[in-house]
């Protein structure tokens, strides 16, 4: 009897970590939660023309943790594809996937990029996606609002979408320097704009 319970012990012991590797690696998309477009961009600063202002990501459990040689490897290998939704901006913004997907490319129909990868490494550093730059348009105006909503899907992956919410004319910060007025002098008052 004693043997038999050791025989059922050792096969349950072999058992446990095979179950554990087919459950599927949560991967989450990463990126900004919202995106505030200025109807008056000024040159220079951030979110000058050009440079995107989301940049996409996927984490996935645990960091990357390189061997002795300093090489780190994925600790997923396997197809999977990357949907990226903006087809709620229609007629709010300009969107431009051309940084997206850099490793490999992304095929794009109208406000729809699919991007296909293959491997996952540990944590967030090595799992970059691209960026996506957004600008107004003339049809935009204040207050309109849109999304763009990520999702992806893979065999032996279980991921977790995205959506950053776009809003066009929020509130903004800017910082310029007061002009004082003409013939201004000492003892003199005026209302400085807000």
């Amino acid at each position: 009897i004693s043997a038999f319970a050791l025989a059922a012990l050792a096969a349950g012991a072999l058992a446990g970590p095979a179950r554990a590797e087919e459950e599927p690696l949560p991967v989450s998309v990463t990126g900004p939660d919202s995106v505030n477009l200025s109807l008056h961009p000024e040159p220079g600063e951030p979110g000058e023309p050009g440079e995107p202002q989301i940049e996409l990501g996927l984490r996935a459990p645990g960091e990357p943790v390189p061997d002795e040689n300093g090489v780190t490897y994925p600790i997923h290998q396997g197809e999977y594809t990357v949907t990226v939704d903006a087809s709620s901006l229609a007629g709010v913004a300009a969107v431009n996937f051309s940084r997206l997907g850099g490793w490999q490319g992304c095929s794009v129909e109208g406000l729809v990029a699919t991007c296909r990868g293959y491997e996952i490494y540990a944590g967030r550093d090595y799992n970059d996606l691209g960026g996506i730059r957004l600008d107004v348009t003339d049809e935009s105006a204040a207050g309109e609002v849109g999304s763009i909503e990520v999702t992806a899907a893979g065999e032996g992956l279980a991921f977790t979408g995205h959506t950053v919410d776009v809003l066009v004319g929020g509130p903004e910060l800017q910082n310029k320097q007061l002009a004082e007025p003409e013939g201004f002098k000492a003892g003199d008052t005026f209302q400085a704009p807000l």
